[in-house]
């Protein structure tokens, strides 16, 4: 169980709340604008293409495939890895009147992987058992994560950052596995308990209202997101970057100069 972003629910009693709040609204102000602390996020948050998500409602976001699901052991949760997840979500997703948009991760080739490749083969699958295809889009776009948490209704992650992002702008998402917020409060996140429920928040846009957050939720998660990425890791004050395996030997070398003893 290696889960750095769990925080301990006493963690923020700890903190100075006018400090806290301070720097939350510059580093939130900062992140809006693509320059968070995270690489992933940075990358994630910058657009190459100026096309604008309308449509963008309903979005899955996918994980490195070959990335640990186990790195925090959740024994509730209703689907063991990311393969048997996007599996049934497919099967479901082949019975939504909706269009569903599914985004790759965005660091995905500097781990080495062909996340769309492994995607297309296990929808493959899923067309040829179901016997029709799920109504979903593949993005290949490259839009800003920031412009597509404007425009959603619906999120659905296995256990990602983004499960957090999207609280910052009032969406509660759907989450498979425990993350840093449903630790701190069951009531930030949407935890289906059975893959029936899991169908119900999928399909079902009866009560909308279940999927917004309320404004305090929203700036409790900004502060959860700041605390997160600045002060759980050791990456700024080390002055290093993630080396990934499809990264440039350059990258790699001047690591090892910032962090080399003499």
């Amino acid at each position: 169980d290696m889960m750095w972003m769990i925080i301990d629910k006493n963690h923020i009693k700890h903190l100075n709340k006018k400090l806290l709040e301070k720097y939350t609204n510059q580093y939130w102000n900062k992140r809006i604008k693509g320059y968070g602390v995270g690489e992933d996020t940075r990358i994630a948050s910058k657009s190459l293409n100026k096309f604008k998500p309308k449509n963008y409602k309903n979005i899955i976001m996918l994980h490195i495939f070959k990335d640990s699901p186990f790195n925090y052991i959740d024994r509730e949760r209703i689907f063991s890895d990311y393969y048997e997840w996007v599996e049934k979500t497919l099967e479901i997703l082949c019975n939504s009147e909706e269009r569903w948009i599914v985004r790759t991760h965005p660091n995905a080739k500097r781990w080495g992987e062909d996340s769309e490749k492994i995607f297309q083969l296990i929808y493959n699958r899923v067309c040829l058992k179901m016997g029709k295809k799920p109504n979903i889009y593949l993005d290949k776009k490259k839009i800003s994560n920031l412009d597509i948490f404007k425009s959603a209704n619906k999120i659905v992650t296995f256990s990602g950052t983004p499960h957090i992002e999207a609280v910052c702008f009032g969406l509660k998402p759907i989450i498979i596995s425990d993350v840093t917020l449903s630790v701190l409060s069951k009531k930030l996140v949407l935890k289906p308990k059975s893959l029936k429920e899991y169908k119900d928040l999928i399909l079902n846009n009866e009560n909308k209202d279940k999927f917004k957050s309320k404004k305090y939720e929203s700036d409790f998660a900004k502060k959860i997101l700041f605390i997160t990425e600045n002060t759980l890791s050791f990456s700024k004050q080390l002055k290093v970057k993630l080396i990934n395996i499809n990264d440039k030997n350059i990258k790699l070398i001047k690591n090892l100069k910032k962090n080399i003893l003499i």
